[in-house]
């Protein structure tokens, strides 16, 4: 990232591309505080989650989607950074430099809360994070796979309205043997 790229304020655009070629290590933790939004197809409705866990799997990592030799995880990571797909009822999206035949990082996103209607306690995550219920909650499907998410023409974008985020935890990926502080989480005390 060149330090005079700034990251735009409201939904990113392809401008904003930049942000997602850096390794998963440094733009898991740049996640936290921003906001992932779904227009619901059919409905006036637009559902908000503030992004509050996310781990991080590098290209070369042993439990990263890359390290399958084929199939649609591999498929998705060598598209444009930026992407996002649901591959097995989890949200990930691809990042960081390569060549063409390797596969970018990518980032999973494990749990955030809901800002489309501050009464609802549908979901809240306390650190863990469950991707399987964020993604629910959210109200994505597989029709969503593949989706870029500077494109100004999908129903799916992330937003930054510039939360801050102090000091984000971290701690050891869940249900990842072997592996180091690659999970990314804003503490209680900061959402609240």
């Amino acid at each position: 990232m060149s330090t005079n790229e700034t990251l735009s304020k409201g939904r990113l655009t392809e401008k904003d591309r930049w942000f997602f070629k850096q390794s998963a290590e440094i733009l898991a933790p740049q996640l936290l505080g921003k906001i992932i939004c779904h227009k619901v197809s059919g409905e006036d409705k637009t559902l908000k989650f503030r992004i509050t866990v996310v781990e991080a799997y590098p290209n070369n990592d042993s439990a990263s989607y890359a390290s399958f030799k084929s199939g649609k995880a591999v498929d998705f990571l060598r598209k444009d950074v930026g992407s996002y797909c649901i591959f097995a009822g989890m949200i990930l999206i691809s990042c960081g430099e390569t060549n063409d035949r390797d596969c970018h990082d990518n980032i999973l996103i494990r749990g955030g809360y809901n800002l489309s209607n501050e009464k609802d306690e549908n979901y809240y995550n306390k650190g863990d994070g469950n991707p399987y219920l964020f993604r629910e909650s959210l109200g994505l499907n597989n029709s969503f796979s593949d989706t870029d998410l500077v494109a100004e023409s999908v129903g799916l974008w992330l937003e930054n309205d510039g939360f801050p985020v102090s000091q984000p935890k971290t701690g050891l990926r869940i249900n990842v043997q072997g592996n180091g502080p690659l999970r990314f989480y804003i503490p209680d005390e900061q959402i609240d």
